[in-house]
């Protein structure tokens, strides 16, 4: 699967007959949505950073990705919005 992480999933199924294209095209679309919601503009608008350093509260998508590509200073904080 082109573009995909390799990952370990498991998947439960009611049906013990299930034919191995369904089953195939079961895995390409939950590969297909977690890479969606994975992605690094997802993370970014789910966190916020709080700079304790400079008194401030970085909530803006591209300041966040500026923040976590660098190394972390002390006293800056990526925090969930959830």
């Amino acid at each position: 699967m082109k573009g995909y992480n390799n990952r370990d999933l498991i998947i439960l199924s009611r049906f013990m007959d299930t034919d191995t294209a369904a089953f195939e095209q079961q895995v390409r679309s939950i590969h297909e949505m977690l890479y969606l919601v994975e992605g690094t503009e997802q993370f970014c608008q789910a966190h916020e950073v709080i700079d304790l350093n400079h008194y401030r509260i970085l909530q803006k998508s591209y300041l966040v990705r500026k923040i976590i590509s660098d190394p972390i200073k002390p006293f800056v904080f990526l925090f969930n919005k959830n």
